[in-house]
């Protein structure tokens, strides 16, 4: 089952104004939530049974899984110290 990927505009202008070997490796990841939202290393977001975590090095990507319409929602991207904010 293929999910669509939704990238809010923070998410957007965090992509764009990341070095080039960053944003291959975040599209990277997202290309694997397409296929299967629930990856490896995804893990739950404590306090939130919706919401999602996986890493791409330094770097968090939170999302959001609606498995009933097939969408998946990108809340945030950014290093980890600061992500959860």
């Amino acid at each position: 089952m293929i999910f669509n990927v939704k990238l809010n505009n923070d998410s957007e202008k965090f992509l764009e104004r990341c070095d080039v070997v960053l944003q291959k490796r975040i599209i990277k990841k997202l290309k694997m939530l397409k296929e299967t939202p629930f990856i490896h290393d995804a893990k739950s977001i404590i306090g939130s049974e919706k919401q999602f975590r996986i890493r791409v090095g330094k770097y968090r990507i939170i999302y959001e899984a609606d498995s009933v319409n097939n969408v998946i929602n990108i809340i945030k991207i950014g290093k980890r110290g600061n992500v959860y904010d």
